[in-house]
Parts: structure tokens; C-alpha cells; sequence
């Protein structure tokens, strides 16, 4: 049994290992698992012409004494598949892309309502606003006109939310 003294470099830190140059690459990458924590299966071996196969012999291999071979791989389990299946933006319906995306939508210029549709939009920033519209209900309006367009703002601001294009306010303009 002939060792050969080495030094192997992984995250950042140093290693001194002596290689039986009897054993095979497997042998050695196990050697590596004892010191850093890299499974076998998940360690790639950087020497001269390229990475260290498992069968490899180790005498021709043709390392040095004192050389420095880089070793990569992260310690620790391999990270788990989604539980939940990945959906494309291309598959998902106008309402699952707005709500996936979150980008506020805008509203349709019909004519003159340019500046309505902006005072509407940046109203639709405030939260307590949002909050106060879905907690509202048509029969507690001090008037019919108060009501109609309470009622009118908040859906206007439900179907903005259910899209993922420019939006046309007209039943809250009428």
C-alpha cells in the first residue's frame, strides 16, 4: 500500500489527505465524504484531464506529492422536487396571470376619462380603501346615488383584479 500526501481544496478551505494509490476513484471520493460532508454520488474531482471517474486507478491518475486538486459539490441532501405541479404564464387564464403576476392593471381610456381613470387607479393603491370596499354592502348607504357608486367602485376594482390587460370602466362610468 503506497499513500501519496495531497491537499484538497473545497469552500474555501484546505484538507491534507494521504491517496492509497492502490484504491480507485470511488476509494478516494469516499475519502473525500469523510471530510467535507459531499456524498460520493455528489462530488466531482478536478484533476489533470478532467473529472475523476469511480473506477479509476488511482496510480494513473497521475497525481503528485503536495499537489492541490479542487473538489466541488455542496454538502448535505439534495434539495426536493416542487410538491405542487409548475405552472407556465403562457397556461394560466387571465385570472390566475393577475394574480400570479400582481402588477396593478390599468384602466381603458374611453374618450375623456383619462383623468378619472388615474384618480381611480391611484385610489386603488390605498389598502384601508380596498378593505373598506369589500367589507361594503349595498343597504348600508346614507343614499341610493352614495350606494350605486360605492357598489360601482368596488366591483370596478374586483374585475381589475381578475385581468391581466387594460381594464374598461364602463359600468362604473355609467
Amino acid at each position: 500500500m503506497t499513500t501519496l500526501p495531497i491537499k484538497i481544496k473545497h469552500a474555501g478551505k484546505s484538507y491534507d489527505v494521504e491517496v492509497d494509490t492502490a484504491s480507485t476513484g470511488l476509494a478516494f471520493k469516499e475519502q473525500i465524504f469523510q471530510l467535507t460532508g459531499v456524498e460520493v454520488g455528489k462530488v466531482k474531482v478536478v484533476v489533470k484531464g478532467g473529472m475523476l471517474k469511480d473506477d479509476a486507478d488511482m496510480k494513473k491518475v497521475g497525481l503528485k506529492a503536495g499537489q492541490t486538486i479542487m473538489v466541488i459539490g455542496a454538502a448535505g441532501p439534495l434539495p426536493q422536487a416542487p410538491t405542487n405541479k409548475i405552472v407556465f404564464m403562457e397556461d394560466m387564464s387571465d385570472q390566475q396571470l393577475a394574480e400570479a403576476v400582481r402588477f396593478p392593471v390599468g384602466l381603458q381610456n374611453l374618450g375623456n376619462t383619462c383623468y378619472m381613470n388615474s384618480t381611480v387607479q391611484v385610489l386603488r393603491a390605498i389598502p384601508e380603501l380596498q378593505t373598506a370596499l369589500n367589507g361594503f354592502r349595498d343597504n348600508n348607504a346614507a343614499s341610493q346615488t352614495d350606494a350605486v357608486l360605492t357598489a360601482a367602485l368596488r366591483d370596478l376594482y374586483k374585475d381589475m383584479g381578475k385581468t391581466s390587460e387594460g381594464f374598461p370602466p364602463v359600468v362604473f362610468l355609467n
